[in-house]
């Protein structure tokens, strides 16, 4: 049986052996499947030539061209590290390709929390593979899995916590207890959609790890959103300030774990994509999905509007330009 921690590649392997007798598929071929339209984007091609596939850093998206029944990443070192990171399977310890992975959750995690149909989309997926199953495909994948569901409990809570701290992408104990508790509240109600519901909250945890907290604090565990999205519409973003060297000027940053001020801290750049904490070490993400207009919107995943942010300070250069046309 596969191992019992929290990766992509162990939960696939189960579904793969047990359901469609096949092996699991390659890293990118493998996400696609699961997370489709979430990590890969796909750049046209004739689908028999091959070529590397590449990560594009402004989008957060792996663009690869499809060549027979799947994605293609041929000798692309840097998009196999990257993938390697993703499923846990990478060894070594390359920080750029660590970095990378972390934005690709960050920014995965941010359009589940703020695009309801995303989500739904995933969960559907599951439902209706899980509705294709005959009765002993489904029997049989119902006690893989609660064999490992038990096991992957029992052995986190034997992890120390200098263990726990020190994964790839560690993930905080309450997040784990939260996402832990939608898992098993429908794994455990014995029907189809619970189930499927189940199963995605299992691979959404093992690829997006400690930011899961975003999407457990926008729907239950059945999916449904847990109040209505802000509309935003109702007003404008301005920005007075003069800062516009910076990435996200006027904005402050403290730390996710020990809410110490990083504005302040020496070296702090908003260009750097994370930002580890001089005062705890925490690799604090750095994003325009960081940014929340309140602590209640902080507090139900809702990040500020990304296009009326950036118009603000659009509209603002100009303003600047004019006043001093040198």
């Amino acid at each position: 049986m596969a191992g019992n921690d929290l990766r992509i590649g162990n939960i696939a392997k189960i579904y793969y052996d047990t359901v469609l007798n096949q092996s699991t598929p390659k890293q990118l071929r493998l996400l696609d499947a699961f997370f489709p339209d979430l990590l890969v984007r796909e750049v046209p091609s004739d689908r028999h030539t091959k070529v590397p596939a590449e990560f594009n850093d402004l989008d957060g998206y792996i663009h690869a061209v499809r060549c027979g029944k799947g994605f293609y990443t041929g000798n692309s070192t840097r998009v196999i590290q990257i993938l390697g990171r993703l499923t846990g399977t990478a060894r070594g310890s390359v920080e750029k390709e660590r970095r990378t992975a972390g934005m690709i959750q960050t920014r995965i995690a941010g359009d589940l929390a703020n695009d309801m149909q995303k989500a739904e989309n995933l969960r559907d997926l599951w439902a209706l593979r899980f509705a294709s199953m005959d009765q002993d495909q489904l029997d049989l994948l119902i006690r893989q899995f609660t064999d490992y569901l038990n096991a992957l409990y029992r052995d986190r809570m034997e992890m120390s916590p200098a263990d726990r701290e020190n994964e790839l992408f560690p993930i905080r104990d309450e997040v784990f207890h939260d996402l832990w508790y939608n898992i098993a509240e429908e794994w455990t109600a014995g029907y189809i959609d619970g189930y499927a519901n189940a199963f995605t909250w299992l691979t959404l945890g093992a690829l997006l790890r400690d930011e899961i907290y975003r999407v457990i604090y926008v729907y239950d565990p059945q999916f449904v959103p847990r109040r209505e999205h802000p509309i935003h519409a109702d007003h404008d973003y301005f920005y007075e300030g003069d800062d516009l060297d910076r990435r996200f000027p006027g904005i402050e940053w403290y730390c996710d774990r020990c809410g110490a001020y990083l504005n302040d801290q020496e070296g702090f750049d908003d260009h750097h994509h994370f930002w580890k904490c001089r005062v705890c070490g925490y690799k604090n993400p750095i994003g325009i999905e960081e940014i929340y207009d309140s602590e209640e919107d902080y507090k139900n995943g809702n990040p500020t509007d990304r296009d009326m942010f950036f118009r603000a300070l659009r509209e603002r250069t100009r303003e600047l330009e004019e006043e001093d046309p040198s």
